[in-house]
């Protein structure tokens, strides 16, 4: 039934109250005082405490003061049964978080439905505390095994170090929706040729970073193991790749995830770039002339598809141009007065409009008109921007 706590300095009420709870099966324990009472709680553990107000040394609101200063019996439901009914002795009790106030004398028929219902009440409170504190255990392991996740996919992605030696002048925009993302970006260098990637897998959080570093795992392989180097070669290597990966031996089991990547191979001593892109938007920025590079017409990954035909673009280009890589999380954000997509429309605008100023202030730019059209809407999918000054 539950452990109840009474305390009164009338013997005779004590004895008189404790008799008719503990024939309604309630484990009853009685104090003349406050201070008795205090030194009951650890021995006793109550469920509910029926408190007095008039009583020497300690009163009643003294009593509950300082229960409410003990972090272990801070939540235990206090109910008053006091001859006191004026409005100012009500008030505090209540001001001082009791569940109910009862006023001598009582009819013992209300006192047992109200006591039942605030044992009913704590139960229920206790049973939220405890899921409370589980779902914060659970939400503290699942963020340890976010950053840890957000780690080993930085471990992936070059390091800010590597991107100056080959280009002093560059900027990465890269905000995961959720922690981690699906998104990952790769440059380096090999034979004379700096390699830039930047691949988008499909959806976002875990199951888009877990395809993200099978992505990337079949990029090192076409890059290091095979040593292509022109863009539509590893993408045709990639494509084999990510197909084998996904087979299984039942056809219904197979997993038909895809991923959009461009790769950009820049060559420095002779300015040229070959591009092969599916669906990632490469921009050249040269002279006054803008020039967009890329092909949705399929993602990498797709086993339906029977034959690929991965287009390579030659450019030329001269010292002081731009390119930036763009994955669609950022002309896909809905914002705006109007709740819309930002658009590619408006991508172009901003990238030109950035072109004048110093490569660490476009990304300032950049990055605030992102926020600034996103405002209070929610982020809608991993976003990633690499913008090199050649």
């Amino acid at each position: 039934m539950g452990k109840l706590l009474i305390i009164d300095n009338e013997n005779s009420f004590r004895e008189n109250i404790s008799e008719i709870l503990t024939i309604k099966g309630y484990e009853v324990v009685s104090c003349p005082d406050g201070q008795t009472a205090l030194n009951m709680l650890p021995i006793f553990n109550p469920d509910l405490i029926i408190c007095d107000i008039l009583m020497p040394e300690m009163d009643g609101f003294e009593f509950v003061n300082r229960l409410r200063m003990i972090d272990k019996y801070c939540r235990v439901p206090v109910i008053y049964l006091t001859a006191l009914d004026d409005i100012k002795s009500i008030s505090t009790g209540f001001n001082l978080n009791a569940v109910d106030y009862i006023t001598k004398p009582f009819n013992s028929e209300e006192l047992l439905l109200r006591i039942n219902n605030q044992l009913i009440l704590k139960l229920s409170k206790d049973a939220l505390v405890e899921l409370c504190e589980e779902l914060t255990t659970t939400k503290d392991f699942i963020y340890q095994g976010f950053h840890y996740a957000q780690r080993l996919q930085a471990s992936i992605n070059t390091s800010a170090k590597i991107i100056d030696l080959f280009f002093p002048g560059n900027f990465i925009f890269y905000k995961p929706k959720n922690y981690i993302s699906g998104d990952f970006y790769f440059i380096n260098e090999y034979d004379g040729n700096v390699i830039v990637a930047l691949a988008d897998c499909t959806g976002h959080g875990i199951g888009g970073a877990l395809l993200s570093m099978i992505g990337y795992s079949g990029l090192i392989h076409a890059i290091i193991y095979e040593k292509c180097y022109n863009p539509q070669d590893i993408l045709e290597r990639l494509q084999k790749f990510l197909v084998e990966a996904f087979k299984r031996r039942n056809p219904e089991d197979a997993i038909n995830e895809s991923m959009d990547i461009a790769i950009c191979t820049i060559n420095k001593l002779t300015k040229t770039i070959k591009v092969a892109s599916c669906g990632i938007k490469v921009y050249l920025f040269t002279g006054d002339e803008v020039k967009l590079y890329s092909d949705a017409s399929y993602s990498l990954g797709d086993m339906y598809i029977k034959k690929t035909n991965f287009l390579e673009h030659g450019i030329n280009y001269n010292d002081g141009d731009h390119l930036y890589m763009l994955t669609d999380g950022f002309g896909d954000q809905f914002g705006g007065a109007n709740n819309k997509k930002f658009s590619s429309k408006r991508e172009v605008e901003l990238l030109t409009s950035i072109l004048p100023l110093a490569i660490h202030e476009q990304k300032k730019t950049l990055i605030n008109s992102f926020y600034e059209w996103k405002g209070r809407f929610k982020q809608t999918d991993d976003v990633s921007v690499i913008g090199l000054k050649l």
